[in-house]
């Protein structure tokens, strides 16, 4: 993972920084957030903070924008070679993280994705459109849940026919969402873990309760097919 310092911007200063979970803790937090799994030279971290304006315009396109010029040259903007092989965290001055930009899928993304695409096709067929709040949508729970009215975690209720073809789905889709989940620890690591913990505590209650996705922190899912 890559954490790429840029002393021009201050995370005090963007107006969404307060909240969610931009913006990391200290700067302790920061640098295990950037050294995690420094296991080989391309997950080390790397500080680009001292590059040049020169440097920076070098590395522009001949076509690119007159507008980012100005920004280099005038405003302090750095520019960042986009690394697909690693993980980059942009730190302000301060080294709080505010944006991370997550690795690259690996394998072949668009066959992954069109196999994702294509299960939720044969899935949109199967079910009806439903009343919705927003209008009519075809959706479908799925995995363990407790909300009002319920006295303990259960699973959703599914016929066995409902059960074939979730299952069949799931495993069309998992490539697809393993993608997401890395990326969710990696912005939310602490948000994440609670989630682990509780999957953790719920399976304990009940050895029939399973989670949807392997190597998942999300007890549940909602298929959204639209309209």
């Amino acid at each position: 993972m890559q954490s790429i310092q840029d002393s021009s911007v201050n995370v005090a200063d963007l107006p969404h920084a307060a909240s969610a979970f931009v913006g990391r803790s200290d700067r302790a937090d920061v640098s295990a957030f950037a050294t995690r799994g420094r296991s080989s030279a391309l997950n080390s971290t790397v500080c680009l903070d001292d590059i040049s304006t020169d440097e920076s315009l070098s590395k522009l396109d001949p076509n690119c924008l007159a507008m980012v010029r100005n920004l280099i040259t005038n405003h302090q903007y750095k520019y960042i070679v986009n690394d697909i092989s690693v993980a980059q965290a942009l730190t302000d001055v301060h080294e709080l993280t505010y944006v991370v930009k997550v690795q690259q899928p690996r394998g072949d993304w668009e066959k992954i994705y069109h196999r994702a695409e294509s299960a939720f096709e044969v899935l949109s067929e199967y079910y009806s459109l439903e009343p919705h709040c927003r209008g009519h949508f075809k959706t479908r729970n799925c995995g363990i849940a407790i909300g009002p009215g319920s006295l303990a975690p259960h699973l959703l209720s599914e016929s066995e026919a409902e059960s074939e073809i979730h299952a069949e789905f799931i495993h069309e889709v998992e490539q697809y969402v393993r993608h997401f989940t890395v990326s969710a620890r990696l912005w939310m690591p602490n948000l994440m873990k609670q989630y682990t913990d509780l999957q953790v505590e719920l399976i304990a209650i009940n050895c029939l309760f399973r989670v949807v996705f392997p190597d998942s922190p999300f007890c549940t899912f909602t298929m959204n097919m639209g309209p």
